[in-house]
């Protein structure tokens, strides 16, 4: 975990107060090829690949589809093999980038930072559920109301 902080600290990469428009795609990247060789070198592949094999899925996916440089992905489709979807709507679009933006938040966080934010989470993660368990019980809600207070609760 030391050594992983280390390597992380080196990089500087501030991927939570960034807009990720703005982010440094390349240097994420480079940061997560060693923070994989690192992972197996004292995991070993196999360890590595159960353990992180979904994490490592989800954000090369992501690295792909963000534009790269000051080259927008969307207006170069051969650039990437997930170019950034249409959206139906804006609430879609907002509901996909706070994912992207979670993944790349986890994938560049130290241990340390993680140890210290874990306790708030978890209270923040059961407010979180205990509001949308009142939202989807309330039965004076319609259909619309409980999906505009739960958008709300994001």
């Amino acid at each position: 975990m030391k050594a992983h902080d280390d390597l992380l600290a080196a990089q500087n990469l501030n991927v939570g107060n960034a807009n990720i428009a703005s982010l440094d795609i390349h240097r994420i990247a480079i940061w997560c090829d060693q923070r994989d060789r690192l992972r197996q070198s004292i995991l070993g592949s196999t360890v590595m690949q159960a353990w992180y094999q979904n994490e490592g899925s989800q954000l090369k996916q992501i690295l792909e589809e963000l534009p790269q440089g000051t080259t927008d992905a969307d207006s170069d489709p051969q650039r990437s093999q997930h170019p950034r979807p249409m959206w139906a709507n804006k609430s879609d679009e907002i509901s996909h980038n706070l994912y992207m933006q979670s993944v790349l938040d986890k994938a560049t966080k130290s241990f340390d930072t993680l140890a210290r934010e874990g306790p708030q989470w978890t209270l923040r993660s059961m407010a979180y559920l205990t509001a949308e368990n009142q939202i989807s019980q309330n039965a004076s809600l319609n259909v619309a109301e409980r999906r505009i207070q739960m958008q709300a609760l994001c």
